[in-house]
């Protein structure tokens, strides 16, 4: 009998960076020879999103490359292919926009003799804009679309699973604590997951509808517990009712109802700040709570209906929640402490960022639309115990649709969180029939098309076109005006519609409904107009420079045609 590929661990950089943290950080190695950057992990992500050189510009401190995680300097690798500006498909629920520069390159899954795997001709996105101060390390595994939903262009996770490199598209993470123990580190297994890492149940969810939001959970309650200035015990619910919450890594804070958030305020004294849009904590009130050391507890379930047996406990100390806003967050002149919760403005907003990942393990198998959150364990000392998730043809099925060898226990709690479509039993064909159903009813054309590709188990994409065209979105900071440096004129604008590649605009754009003083992105007339090239002054201005470090790259001349994304 053969032995299938063991997990890939990916071992994390041992720094703790970023503007709005401290975060703990992977390296990944960009172009030809290997550049190492710092760059954090984003669930949703489907390439790699990087600091350009232009994002580092002489109004910053000197310092500011270092802060970045390093910046990534396309004309000192050898094989870089540039493919042009296009607009990001990030994190829009949450109000954000922008672009980025595309292009072709190879990555590295770390430092070399650490069993980092090389990977050639792999998408790659690269922004300058702060909004996302470090780059991400997208481990989605949708296919991105290119000229059309017929011929998309794979993703690195379903690339390490076609070259057999991984046995399944599944991973397991935790996004690392450094207040515990002696600073414990993220951790990320493709293929599988570490057991050591976290406390088993017996409790699974079913992926959400939307493929861009499938990670969602049931956020039935969140109480605070601990001791008051009289020192006498308390307790209370900081949630007035369940809400359905999206996991995502790559946004730092967790976004709750404004209630919600005002009872947070009440309960720690926090201070809104209108230029950030986040809670501030000064220093007394730092000492105060750090005194207090309170425990939140969240607790979520597969829906906001789901009863007591089949929800899981996540408990937060206050250091969890104990967060710095360094000197070069925008609208920040000093290190400043911050609570790091965010204003929802409407449900599709509810999510739970990388903060409750400092306390939560996520295991999650595309290949069986399954994914489960345990509450880490931290103990000095502990050995890895990395476990393969294996493909359903090569394992064995149990009845909800979990690999009985290969994954945590699961007693059969498996739900949709929201609408249950199915309870999938039996056979593996009939598994992947019911799965198709419930996954591609009522869905997008692109929906349809990546649940196809899932329900093909190896998720084999067709060989890329020269001329297709790649789209999506960057978020913003919180106050747009804040990162608009240098030349804001939009040279040549794109004709358009938002699923048409369009320039960088320095600064990013809010839309209204977040209470932005700047305008949103403004749609374009003539949909199918072609591209226009930007002269080399322009892409710099386009990318929010100003005036450039000496160490700045010379910058391409020239972006990528367009011929629209399909609907």
């Amino acid at each position: 009998m053969s032995v299938g590929p063991s997990p890939l661990s990916i071992n994390p950089s041992q720094g703790w960076d970023g503007n709005d943290g401290p975060w703990s950080t992977f390296f990944l190695g960009i172009g030809t020879p290997p550049q190492y950057l710092h760059v954090m992990i984003s669930l949703t992500v489907t390439q790699p999103l990087l600091v350009l050189s232009e994002g580092c510009t002489s109004a910053d401190l000197p310092t500011c490359p270092l802060h970045r995680g390093g910046l990534f300097l396309r004309n000192q690798s050898s094989t870089w292919r540039d493919h042009g500006l296009y607009e990001l498909d990030i994190e829009k629920n949450l109000g954000f926009f922008g672009n980025a520069l595309f292009g072709y390159d190879s990555l590295l899954t770390g430092l070399p003799g650490t069993g980092a795997i090389p990977l050639k001709e792999q998408v790659v996105a690269g922004i300058a804009a702060k909004g996302f101060y470090l780059g991400l390390w997208g481990i989605g595994p949708r296919p991105i679309n290119l000229t059309s939903l017929d011929n998309p262009y794979p993703s690195m996770m379903s690339t390490l699973k076609d070259e057999n490199i991984i046995p399944s598209v599944s991973f397991g993470y935790t996004a690392g604590a450094r207040y515990q123990l002696k600073q414990v580190p993220g951790s990320l297994t493709l293929g599988g997951y570490d057991a050591s890492r976290f406390a088993s149940h017996n409790t699974s969810f079913n992926f959400a509808e939307d493929v861009a939001r499938d990670l969602v959970v049931g956020l039935q309650s969140i109480t605070v517990s601990g001791l008051n200035s009289s020192e006498s015990s308390f307790s209370s619910s900081l949630l007035p009712q369940p809400i359905l919450s999206f996991i995502d890594a790559g946004e730092p804070q967790i976004w709750l109802p404004g209630v919600a958030c005002d009872l947070f305020a009440k309960t720690f004294s926090l201070r809104y700040d209108n230029i950030t849009d986040l809670y501030l904590v000064d220093e007394a009130t730092h000492q105060a709570l750090l005194y207090q050391n309170a425990t939140i507890t969240f607790t979520i379930a597969a829906d906001i209906t789901s009863t007591n047996i089949e929800a899981v406990t996540i408990i937060f100390p206050y250091a969890a929640f104990d967060l710095e806003l360094t000197e070069d967050y925008p609208g920040i002149n000093a290190a400043t402490h911050y609570f790091p919760i965010r204003r929802a403005a409407k449900d599709t907003q509810h999510t739970l960022g990388r903060t409750f990942l400092q306390q939560a393990y996520i295991v999650a198998d595309y290949e069986r639309a399954t994914f489960s959150v345990y509450p880490c364990v931290f103990s000095d000392g502990t050995e890895r115990n990395l476990q393969a998730i294996t493909s359903p043809s090569n394992s064995s099925i149990g009845p909800n649709g979990t690999d009985t060898l290969s994954r945590p226990s699961h007693s059969g709690h498996s739900f949709r969180a929201g609408v249950i479509s199915a309870i999938v039993s039996g056979s593996i064909v009939a598994f992947l029939l019911i799965s198709f159903v419930a996954f591609t009813i009522g869905r997008r054309r692109d929906s349809l098309d990546w649940y196809k590709l899932r329900l093909k188990a190896l998720l084999r994409c067709q060989p890329r076109s020269e001329k297709s065209k790649i789209s999506g979105r960057e978020r913003d900071g919180p106050k747009d005006h804040l990162e608009m440096e240098g030349d804001v004129h939009r040279h040549g604008e794109l004709a358009g519609d938002l699923h048409h590649p369009k320039e960088m605009i320095a600064g990013l754009q809010r839309p209204k409904e977040l209470s932005s003083d700047t305008a949103p992105l403004v749609e374009l007339e003539q949909p199918n107009a072609p591209r226009t090239e930007l002269p080399a002054q322009s892409l710099m201005n386009e990318l929010d420079t100003g005036t450039a470090f000496s160490y700045a790259e010379t910058p391409i001349s020239k972006t990528a045609g367009a011929d629209g994304r399909p609907n």
